[in-house]
């Protein structure tokens, strides 16, 4: 029933984007001196709004890259006492018996 309330909301907002781009008869003209560049106030938008969610994953992704070798540091093996290194690999040595 949540799926279908969902649902329901989402096709109601995408008849309200359709319905509300239909009203804008804007342009967005850009120019440089050799070109000129005319889009529609919808394509704009919608241009920005990608644009943001594009950039936001972006960062995203390149915060957690750079952060998961500090937040794995503690964790590895390599870095803990020999003490500890050798009461964690005891148990798996004894798990396979005398094979």
């Amino acid at each position: 029933m949540r799926v279908l309330f969902w649902f329901l909301i989402l096709a109601g907002a995408a008849v309200a984007v359709a319905l509300a781009a239909r009203l804008t008869t804007g342009y967005a003209l850009f120019v440089a001196p050799p070109y000129r560049v005319e889009l529609s106030l919808n394509l704009l938008l919608l241009l920005v709004v990608a644009g943001f969610f594009a950039g936001y994953a972006s960062l995203r992704i390149v915060r957690r890259a750079t952060l998961r070798d500090e937040a794995a540091a503690p964790g590895r093996l390599s870095d803990l006492p020999l003490s500890v290194h050798e009461r964690l690999r005891t148990p798996r040595d004894h798990l396979g018996g005398d094979r």
